[in-house]
């Protein structure tokens, strides 16, 4: 997946997150069960849990630092491309295609 495509819509940045953070399988954060079941979605692409063990709910965000970040995943993400240095010819072809910095809500 190119970096480029990431950024094209919240879906597709829920979507890579999920396969990021959950590869080795979904775990209950608080007890470390694998016993999940899925209990819903979100909006946003976000998939909603149950642990089996603790009866627990948590989210793809549950634990991580995008948890109670107002800035969706999208944001977040476009903000770690530009602070890793992605060059002024791929900002302003960014900027061509209508992204914007989410610079004005932090």
């Amino acid at each position: 997946m190119k970096a480029l495509d990431l950024l094209s819509s919240g879906e597709s940045c829920s979507r890579f997150f999920r396969a990021v953070r959950w590869r080795s399988g979904v775990r209950c954060p608080r007890c470390g069960s694998v016993r999940v079941k899925g209990h819903g979605n979100y909006g946003l692409g976000l998939k909603h849990y149950m642990c089996r063990d603790c009866c627990r709910t948590f989210n793809d965000n549950t634990g991580t630092i995008f948890h109670y970040s107002r800035l969706s995943l999208r944001e977040w993400f476009m903000l770690i491309l530009l602070f890793l240095g992605l060059h002024n010819s791929g900002l302003s072809w960014l900027l061509d295609k209508g992204v914007t910095c989410p610079s004005s809500r932090l």
